[in-house]
């Protein structure tokens, strides 16, 4: 079962199983954040046949559970750039994410199997960060203040692969969830706590 609904007038929230989770958004997710698609018109035999040679497998279902795109990312999308469409998966997205976000001039769609699951805030977290300025900002200061350490969770993003493009975004929410040590060590704990304190004081209270 497939499940949209608003968490704030921009923000539209994408529940489905694990299963199709991901096959639903690969294309828009990948065209917004991977380093060798992000931008360019590209098949699903093109993203399969990259992901097998690059990560000697195609695990993707497995591999990610939450995805985040900004609406302005389902252009090409709408235009017919990635004709065709799965219908029985990225093309259930497209149509209920048009007539849900319609009216706003800048929106975000977050997909996770549930809204109770830690992806959850992670993903609200990168909307967050692209639509609310004072928000960005603020956080930025943090990054800013810990250059090294930043320096060095944005090497291990880069080689999860994620483009360059997206690496403070990810940074801020990885610090945010605290709970993978291979990306956020315990010495990363103060930043961390920082990350926290200024998500809870500007957006805590939404779920």
């Amino acid at each position: 079962m497939i499940t949209f609904e608003l968490v704030t007038p921009q923000i539209l929230s994408v529940t489905a199983p694990q299963e199709l989770l991901p096959l639903i958004f690969c294309r828009y997710q990948e065209h917004y954040e991977s380093p060798k698609f992000r931008g360019k018109i590209f098949s699903m035999a093109e993203y399969k046949q990259w992901y097998v040679h690059t990560y000697g497998q195609w695990s993707y279902v497995k591999d990610w559970s939450a995805f985040n795109i900004p609406s302005e990312i389902l252009r090409p999308f709408v235009n017919g750039d990635f004709a065709p469409l799965d219908d029985e998966t990225e093309g259930r997205l497209l149509n209920p994410a048009i007539s849900a976000l319609h009216g706003t001039t800048s929106g975000y769609i977050i997909g996770t199997v549930n809204r109770t699951c830690a992806d959850f805030k992670h993903e609200l977290s990168h909307a967050f960060y692209r639509l609310d300025s004072a928000y960005k900002q603020r956080i930025d200061t943090v990054l800013s203040l810990h250059q090294v350490a930043v320096s060095k969770i944005k090497q291990t993003l880069k080689k999860m692969g994620y483009c360059n493009e997206v690496l403070d975004d990810e940074a801020h929410a990885y610090l945010l969830d605290n709970d993978n040590r291979k990306i956020i060590p315990t010495s990363y704990l103060d930043i961390a706590k920082k990350i926290q304190a200024v998500f809870n004081e500007k957006h805590g209270g939404i779920k």
